[in-house]
């Protein structure tokens, strides 16, 4: 487990299951990035995106998502998958390149440093470099100061992963 900003945490299942872990850290939120992963605690704010951990699986698609229930949490939050290495260290680092204006290359190193069990499979890699130019058009349209508009940013996922789609090479 990893504590990557004031109010957020990176961990596996096993984390996920410790009740000391939730009671030390007042986790009041819990991120799941995985399909096959059971809810744990009852009275906790949930949020689950059913994903594998495939370079083929779109991960990118519930980034949106998965920022803004980062974003609007209130309270410390907890985001993992089985092993904690490559979906959820996917979506912080997602979440980092929104959170701080990072490249995909710095949110990488910056997560990878914080949580050394950070290893995202090729794929992911892949999509975060595309979350790179999707979080650039989503800031070319939203106005500095302006309050976060997440209904935009998952209109220009959807729209950027179309385009992706019809162009010879896929994802």
């Amino acid at each position: 487990m990893s504590k990557i900003y004031e109010s957020l945490y990176l961990g596996n299942y096993e984390v996920s299951q410790n009740p000391v872990f939730f009671e030390k850290n007042q986790i009041q939120n819990i991120l799941i990035v995985a399909s096959d992963l059971k809810i744990s605690f009852k009275k906790k704010n949930y949020f689950q995106i059913n994903v594998i951990d495939n370079e083929d699986e779109l991960i990118i698609k519930h980034w949106p998502s998965c920022v803004q229930f980062i974003q609007e949490s209130q309270g410390n939050t907890l985001v993992h998958c089985l092993a904690g290495m490559s979906r959820s260290a996917s979506t912080v680092m997602a979440y980092a390149m929104f959170k701080e204006n990072l490249t995909s290359e710095k949110s990488m190193k910056k997560i990878s440093k914080l949580h050394i069990d950070s290893n995202p499979n090729t794929g992911f890699l892949k999509q975060l470099e595309f979350w790179d130019e999707i979080l650039f058009a989503y800031r070319q349209q939203v106005a500095f100061g302006q309050k976060e508009n997440f209904g935009l940013l998952q209109m220009i996922t959807n729209k950027f992963l179309d385009n992706l789609q019809n162009q010879p090479k896929n994802l």
